[in-house]
């Protein structure tokens, strides 16, 4: 969810990848149709994708949606730990898409905001005090 909003918001300041630490073998039937609710399909170039895959160092931030520790990363890791929906009905798809959606947007409005003050969106105030 975080990296199609990512994708579909913010393209102009994010260059987005997802992956989880325990990823599902398939893109659940409920991300897909929760997903399709905002506009926004998943059918092309989305797959769940195991953290391992990604040199962790070489990105500029991290955001850990997981209640997991990440490996250890000089990476700056942003973490808001959101309830897993798979055990929950459509509407919990829902709840976490509503709370993955609002963190995205709010994260792109800081990467645009800082862009426009040529500040270090990495390090600002607004950054640490949303982390």
């Amino acid at each position: 969810m975080a990296e199609a909003f990512a994708r579909a918001y913010g393209g102009d300041v994010l260059e987005p990848s997802s992956a989880g630490i325990s990823p599902a073998s398939r893109i659940s039937r409920r991300t897909t149709l929760v997903m399709e609710e905002k506009g926004i399909s998943l059918a092309d170039g989305f797959a769940p994708k195991h953290i391992s895959t990604f040199p962790l160092d070489d990105f500029d931030v991290i955001v850990n949606l997981s209640e997991y520790s990440l490996p250890d990363t000089s990476t700056l890791v942003l973490k808001r730990a959101l309830r897993d929906p798979t055990t929950g009905d459509t509407d919990a798809f829902r709840d976490v898409r509503e709370d993955v959606e609002q963190l995205v947007s709010f994260l792109i409005k800081h990467f645009r905001r800082a862009r426009e003050l040529q500040l270090d969106p990495l390090y600002s105030e607004e950054c640490a005090a949303a982390s």
